[in-house]
């Protein structure tokens, strides 16, 4: 049906001595009626009253109800009929859970003036509510509490059309609803609207937009207006019937008033009568219907408002409660586009309840804050960014220093191997051309090998054990043994007598077949002498 809104609303009305209130809750998209009552004011509710129907109620000076009020006396008190209207109001809201409501109220009647325009001066915005405030004021003296740009409201009826509302009204109903602030708690006023607004809201929700004008007529206690409707737009209000339902005559001179505004207005013949109000009291459906033939009269009615949890006897009382209907789905949806943007509940108010609610300069401060949020969070995105980009050239370097590791042992390696072969050239430097006694003759077996071919040499001794040329060196003497003896194999026997041979004084001591992978060799033994360097051969 509706956007979302509140979970519970209630609608307060005060006509003439009657109040009456409606309880609506919502349920998905749903909406419930939970409730409906109405009670009789001690005292009638005057504009300006400081006695009487304000014995209950603040002091004009605190009519936004920014100071806790004492307990009314007789609240508390039991037995007997209530004697304040405070104590009527508190019989009749105790039966609701105000703590979870949002309550909407309407403006006593007489204190609202509505004034259509023909024409929007070319201006919006600000600029043509301040022309429409001016044009207003002119026949407007009342200087109220609050300043008239808060008592001032308009919108659109049309193309070039516009509605302006202004109110009168101290408000002292709700300085008498901060007077059962002990008793019942704050009560959280969402709206204040004219009755003929919570209306209009209701038949443009219940009624499908059509090109046939609506009345729309309300009677109320002393009070009766007629609005016209097409298209579901305001088409025009008749002026205030100051007859209620104190009057046998009020029938009647609605219908004058209904022919008066068709002549004066030139409206179009009259497709549907929605009845409201105190209209079901006094059988307002038949003379309407008489007076109407070829239009459609019927009590109001909100198709999409379940009654489930209504009695027979609160089903039959929905025409009668329209107004606080109307302003209980007010509360329930403040932001819906198709109700129409009349709120009079003054601004100190709403700061009070709203305690978080931002003037411009605390707007100010909360979007330099989300711009400096955001210019932190992009600083901190992109210091994340060359964090992930430093974290991956440590990666690189790390996988580079491993593969240079593995370079470095490797130089290592060569340079152990370099100092090696240094270590071995210095002792090769050391020895002289024919420094040993027997270097000549390992030169000749050197060179008898290399000719012979077919032939690898295995070990050189002496008597004494292996050749151990460094230990030589550094005992600085010549070998001890007069002879070497040479063990290898040869690929064929004769090789073995021509190593010898080539070797001159050479005695083969041994010479005996092996075998090596399956193919024969021959293990030989000689014994070569060593002759002094010099000697002749």
């Amino acid at each position: 049906m509706l956007g979302t809104g509140t979970r519970e609303a209630l609608g307060l009305q005060v006509d003439g001595q009657r109040v009456l209130v409606a309880h609506l809750r919502r349920q998905g998209r749903k909406v419930v009626a939970a409730g409906l009552r109405s009670a009789s004011l001690a005292s009638r509710l005057e504009v300006g009253q400081e006695g009487g129907a304000a014995a209950g109620s603040a002091s004009p000076g605190d009519i936004l109800g920014l100071v806790e009020e004492p307990a009314a006396k007789g609240v508390e008190e039991e037995g007997g009929p209530p004697e304040t209207n405070t104590e009527v109001l508190y019989g009749l809201l105790e039966r609701f859970p105000v703590k979870r409501c949002r309550l909407a109220f309407s403006l006593v009647e007489s204190c609202v003036f509505f004034t259509p325009f023909e024409d929007s001066f070319g201006l919006k915005g600000k600029r043509l509510k301040e022309r429409l405030i001016a044009q207003t004021e002119k026949g407007r003296t009342w200087a109220g509490a609050l300043p008239l740009a808060e008592r001032h409201a308009f919108f659109a009826t049309g193309p070039q059309r516009l509605l302006s509302i202004i109110h009168e009204d101290p408000l002292e109903l709700l300085g008498l609803l901060d007077s059962l602030t002990p008793f019942i708690g704050r009560v959280r006023v969402g709206a204040i609207e004219p009755l003929e607004v919570a209306l209009m809201d209701l038949a443009k929700l219940a009624y499908p937009a059509a090109e046939q004008v609506m009345a729309i007529v309300f009677v109320g206690e002393e009070y009766s207006r007629v609005i016209f409707m097409r298209q579901g737009e305001c088409l025009a209000f008749s002026q205030p019937i100051h007859e209620g339902l104190v009057s046998s005559q009020v029938l009647q001179t609605v219908y004058s008033r209904i022919l008066y505004e068709q002549d004066n207005n030139d409206l179009p013949e009259i497709g549907q009568v929605v009845l409201a109000g105190g209209c079901k009291a006094i059988q307002a459906q038949p003379f309407f219907a008489g007076q109407f033939p070829q239009a459609q009269v019927d009590y109001l009615a909100v198709p999409e408002l379940d009654l489930g949890e209504l009695d027979d006897a609160e089903r039959e009382q929905v025409s009668s409660f329209a107004v606080p209907i109307g302003l209980a789905l007010k509360a329930l949806y403040l932001q819906e586009k198709r109700l129409y943007p009349v709120n009079f509940l003054p601004r100190a108010r709403r700061k009070q309840q709203n305690p978080f609610e931002l003037a411009w300069h605390g707007l100010l401060l909360l979007a330099l804050l989300a711009v400096a949020a955001l210019w932190l969070g992009g600083i901190a995105q992109e210091q994340e960014q060359q964090f992930d980009e430093l974290g991956l050239a440590v990666e690189v370097l790390e996988g580079q220093v491993r593969e240079n590791a593995a370079y470095v042992k490797m130089v290592d390696d060569l340079n152990a191997r370099i100092n090696q072969y240094e270590g071995r050239f210095a002792l090769l430097d050391t020895l002289e051309a024919r420094r040993l006694r027997w270097a000549e003759h390992l030169g000749e077996v050197a060179w008898a090998v290399l000719w012979t071919e077919d032939i690898w040499l295995e070990k050189l001794s002496t008597a004494e054990g292996n050749l151990d040329v460094r230990r030589d060196v550094e005992a600085q003497g010549l070998p001890p043994s007069q002879a070497i003896s040479l063990y290898g194999k040869a690929l064929y026997r004769d090789r073995v007598p021509e190593l010898a041979q080539r070797l001159g004084e050479t005695l083969v001591r041994s010479s005996m077949r092996d075998q090596i992978r399956g193919r024969a060799v021959h293990q030989f033994e000689m014994r070569i002498p060593l002759v002094p360097s010099g000697a002749g051969r």
